[in-house]
């Protein structure tokens, strides 16, 4: 039961470390169980009438006292001894351990051995002189060493007192030996508790002076302060981390090193220091005594006292500020090499980029090469097979009508390709001037309806009257290569779109619901020579280029090319979009000609080999009032001057049979139409055609598309002929 008791409530064989758990050993083993075996004993023995029960009480006490001192004498000697029974002393250790035995053994033979009793004082004085050797083996040896001087001082003390010697013999034998027993109990358990508390508090001392050591010796601060934040204890680190001597701060409040803009963390530290939180490591700042803020990592940590109970806590404070360095270095590193990677990656990207670039066009250039191979060969075959039958007359006519159309082919061909080079260089001129998109667009589509490209679709319109400062002879390229993809990629009997519409912007919108363009191909439409890859611009007889031009030809005049499709099968738009500008001063539109019907009627000639164009101006003229005869050709054009004699002739410098300069020259040359007006009509406004035009003896040059009422000025003569000829193209 005592064994139970000590190793459930007083830590088994380290009983003896604490002084805590020799007074509960004392309680649990040397009373308590003793208390139990005593009764046990006792009763047994009178039960068994071996004792009279008129004796229990003096034959129970004799047996617990018994047992108790054995308790307090033997038991602590074996434990301690079991515990460590080395015996590991120095020199001086071992010299003092011979003169506390031989105060012993004076000890053992004044006391116990009754040599003389002093002053005549009763011999029980004597047993007070084993009081000093206890003390000295209890401060200077330990608990095993006391113990063991106890049990020898027992012995001697029991010995004497058997043979009746010593201060004990002078009562009746029994009476002696219980007092023996209760001396040596009394004397051994409170010695041995004095020894048990020298060597905690030795243990503790030596404890605290490690700490100690630790704490000063630590290049970290370390500080100790109240559940108030008062400080009790200041490290040599934190003197040299925050400038203040221990003296300085002792008692004062722990936020003479807090910054202001922190006050709201210190509350907040000590409210957890008073729930019994540790806070773990975090990085926070300081202030040093002169001012100079300082990065640190703080833990904090509760202190308890033996009872549990918070009565402050301990901060460990270590100077952070070259690990930030360090780690923004190293951050500003790690960056370094991501930008590194990164734009390693990106070059190689970049790389890969330009590589299938280069091989794209590559193969862009090889697919060109090998289409314009095909597309050049084809008339040069039918050239050279025409020429052979040159030497037949039945087949001279064909053979002549076949090697001109094949020419002109070649011509577009050459043409197509010179525009390529000025795209890919950039040096497309452009002869700018105030245009109106409606009659412009309009003429494209007489145009092409007059070869025929548009003859197998449904053509709708939507034309409204906007100006732009831009090339005739371009934009007129840009409708005619849109209309013309649109032909090309709808099926007969399919819809085409066109409008032009006004606005902020000036816009020429083609739409068909033809073949449709996918989505991965989609961005790929303007790009110059993808027809081989993409197939968007794939006609036979052409090089492929004109969407390509139509993007760059707006782009030069400031605006953008665009394009949308809903997939395959779904038609495609194409928009242009160019910045338009305010109807010139003295214009006037189609609805306001009626103001020059009251002129004087003119007798005109038109020469115009195109017949849309041609009887569309005829109707507007004769709409005006004028009486109109025409000409398709330059020779029919000089024999109808000739027989009319007109007042105004409306010459297209681009005839078959004579050109209009050679059709001016013929008659200004006949005295009959001396009195003639010539006004040139072409599609080329460069200044170089307008100087042969006046060589040529024309008063007028009006550039395709014609302004309806530009036209009826020129005819009628309000217009300044002074400038008709001298204008620059620039100037627009």
């Amino acid at each position: 039961m005592g064994a139970y008791l000590v190793r459930r409530f007083a830590h088994g064989q380290d009983v003896f470390t604490r002084t805590a758990d020799t007074f509960k050993f004392v309680l649990f083993a040397a009373v308590l169980s003793t208390t139990v075996s005593a009764t046990i004993g006792v009763t047994s023995l009178c039960t068994g009438a071996f004792a009279s029960w008129s004796k229990y009480t003096w034959i129970w006490f004799t047996w617990w006292l018994g047992d108790a001192t054995g308790d307090l004498i033997i038991a602590p000697l074996l434990i301690l001894w079991a515990q460590n029974h080395r015996i590991e002393w120095d020199r001086p250790k071992i010299i003092e351990a011979v003169l506390l035995m031989g105060g012993l053994l004076i000890t053992a033979a004044v006391v116990f051995g009754g040599l003389f009793s002093p002053f005549g004082a009763p011999d029980y004085s004597n047993t007070f002189l084993c009081i000093p050797l206890l003390l000295w083996v209890a401060f200077r040896f330990g608990p095993r060493e006391t113990a063991t001087i106890v049990l020898l001082l027992s012995a001697a003390a029991i010995t004497s007192t058997v043979y009746s010697v010593g201060p004990f013999h002078q009562s009746g034998r029994s009476e002696a030996l219980l007092l023996v027993q209760a001396f040596v109990a009394i004397a051994g358990t409170s010695n041995l508790i004095v020894a048990i508390e020298v060597a905690e508090r030795r243990r503790l001392d030596q404890t605290r002076a490690r700490l100690g050591a630790v704490v000063e010796s630590s290049d970290d601060a370390i500080i100790a302060i109240t559940t108030d934040g008062c400080v009790t204890d200041w490290n040599a680190g934190a003197e040299r981390l925050f400038g203040f001597s221990v003296t300085e701060v002792t008692g004062k409040p722990v936020s003479i090193i807090i910054p202001t803009d922190r006050m709201s963390e210190s509350t907040t530290l000590l409210a957890q220091i008073k729930n019994g939180e540790t806070i773990a490591p975090f990085e926070t700042v300081r202030v040093h005594k002169d001012g100079t803020r300082i990065d640190v990592s703080l833990s904090v940590s509760p202190v308890k006292d033996d009872e549990g109970r918070i009565t402050g806590a301990s901060k460990i404070a270590r100077d952070i500020t070259q690990l930030k360095v360090a780690r923004q270095e190293r951050e500003a590193l790690l960056r370094s090499e991501r930008a590194a990677r990164q734009a390693a990656e990106s070059a190689r990207q970049a790389a890969d980029s330009a590589r299938q670039l280069a091989e794209a066009a590559n193969r862009a250039k090889d697919e060109f090469l090998a289409m314009l191979g095909h597309e050049l060969r084809n008339p040069l075959q039918a050239i050279s097979l025409a020429s052979q039958l040159l030497s037949n007359p039945n087949s001279l006519d064909k053979a002549r009508d076949i090697i001109a159309r094949q020419g002109d082919h070649m011509t577009r061909l050459v043409e197509d390709l010179l525009d390529a080079a000025r795209v890919t260089s950039g040096r497309i001129p452009l002869n700018r001037q105030p245009l109106n998109l409606a009659p412009l667009v309009s003429e494209c589509l007489g145009s092409l309806r007059e070869t025929g490209q548009l003859e197998h679709h449904k053509i709708g319109t939507d034309l409204t009257d906007v100006w732009v400062n831009g090339d005739s002879e371009r934009l007129s390229q840009v409708v005619v290569n849109l209309l013309v993809n649109a032909a090309k990629y709808t099926p007969r009997g399919g819809n085409i779109w066109v409008r032009v519409k006004g606005g902020v912007e000036a816009m020429i919108q083609v739409q068909d619901d033809g073949t449709g363009i996918s989505a991965e191909l989609l961005p790929h439409v303007f790009d110059l020579f993808a027809r081989g890859e993409f197939g968007l611009q794939r006609s036979p007889g052409g090089l492929g280029i004109g969407l390509t031009l139509v993007q760059r030809i707006t782009e030069l005049h400031g605006g953008q090319a665009e394009v949308a499709s809903d997939g395959p099968g779904h038609g495609s738009t194409f928009t242009v979009r160019l910045p338009s500008i305010a109807v010139p001063q003295g214009y006037e539109s189609a609805r306001d000609i009626k103001l020059h019907r009251g002129a004087t009627p003119k007798r005109i000639l038109l020469i115009e080999d195109n017949t849309d164009a041609r009887e569309s101006l005829r109707l507007l003229l004769e709409d005006l009032g004028h009486q109109v005869c025409e000409a398709g050709d330059g020779p029919a054009g000089v024999e109808k001057a000739l027989a009319v004699k007109p007042e105004v002739i409306l010459i297209d410098l681009g005839l078959p049979g004579l050109d209009g300069y050679e059709v001016a020259a013929r008659i200004r040359a006949a005295s009959a139409c001396s009195a003639s007006k010539l006004i040139a009509l072409t599609g080329y406004a460069q200044n170089e055609y307008r100087a042969r035009a006046q060589l040529a003896g024309f008063q007028g040059f009006l550039t395709k598309p014609v302004d309806a009422a530009t036209l009826a000025k020129f005819i009628t003569g309000d217009s300044n002929d002074g400038e008709k000829l001298t204008r620059s193209v620039d100037s627009g």
